[in-house]
């Protein structure tokens, strides 16, 4: 693994620790259905926002790509090299992204779980 993927690593362990702090405190206090619900809540919030950045960020590719090809046949004598390689560092950018959004996804699911288990204690 590499190295530029432990902060989302980091930052998904520490909000998996706070959802079981927040959850297992519930259960003491007798509002843990209203937790529980809060926090479900919180991770549907979380997965429509990773779901609309990620189809942004892919829209974004797509159009990009086409912009360059409808360039390529306007301009047939120019060289698109340059472009097209900034497009290739961009969709280079998008994938880290998404297997960030990945990582993050996985701590989602967790959460989702253990708020459904809370709900049926």
């Amino acid at each position: 693994m590499k190295l530029k993927y432990v902060p989302s690593i980091i930052f998904t362990i520490i909000e998996l620790g706070v959802v079981v702090a927040v959850l297992d405190s519930a259960k003491y206090t007798g509002d843990s259905m209203v937790i529980a619900a809060l926090v479900l809540l919180y991770a549907v919030i979380r997965t429509s926002a990773m779901n609309v950045g990620q189809l942004i960020g892919n829209q974004t590719m797509f159009l990009a790509n086409q912009l360059i090809q409808i360039k390529a046949r306007i301009k047939e004598d120019e060289d698109m090299t340059d472009e097209r390689e900034e497009l290739k560092s961009a969709q280079e950018n998008l994938n880290q992204t998404n297997i960030k959004l990945g990582i993050r996804g996985v701590g989602i699911v967790i959460i989702y779980i253990m708020a459904l288990l809370a709900l049926m204690e």
